[in-house]
Parts: structure tokens; sequence; C-alpha cells
């Protein structure tokens, strides 16, 4: 599973600054995670921090606790094509039914 974290104000430094925080705070995630014993995977690009991990609720404990992190979401992946994008959205709604194509 994969959650989708968002950091604050990082967004209004300039980019320079905002690479070194964002590096730190994704530092900060991996110590935290490893000083737990879960285990994670990280990816960052300007704007959110990914964090790939097995036990969500574990996962969004420690989140919870790492300095800068703004709000923790969960993410589904999927292909860029539409049919990909349909099954992920599909497979996230429970009671409404499926998706159909616009007519």
């Amino acid at each position: 599973m994969v959650l989708l974290v968002r950091f604050g104000e990082l967004a209004l430094k300039s980019r320079f600054v905002r690479r070194q925080l964002r590096d730190r705070l994704v530092a900060n995630i991996q110590d935290l995670f490893a000083s737990e014993g879960v285990e994670c995977i990280t990816e960052a690009d300007e704007a959110r921090v990914y964090v790939h991990v097995d036990d969500v609720a574990k996962a969004r404990t420690i989140l919870g606790r790492v300095f800068g992190v703004v709000s923790i979401s969960p993410a589904t992946e999927a292909h860029a094509d539409l049919d990909s994008l349909r099954k992920a959205a599909n497979s996230g709604r429970k009671s409404a039914g499926p998706i159909r194509p616009c007519e």
C-alpha cells in the first residue's frame, strides 16, 4: 500500500531550500520507521512524499509523529491509461456501483 504524505510550509521555500528540507523530512521518516522496526520504501517529488508499506495502521501512527507532516492519505498506483484508472477508481469504491464511460 502507498501512503501519500504532504508537508506544510516547505512549499513556500526556494527550490534549493525546499529540496534540502524535503530530503531531511524523508530521512526523518526513514529513521522513525527503522527505530520502530517497520520496513518502508520512500519516494519523493517536488510536492509530496510517497511511503510504501505493508502495515498501513502502524505506518500512519509513525508518520503522525514526524515533524513537518501535515496530512497522510492512502493512495493507489495505476498506469495512465483509461482502463487502469477506471479499475483503480472502481476498486476503491464500495457502494455506488462501477464507473462507466461517458457517452
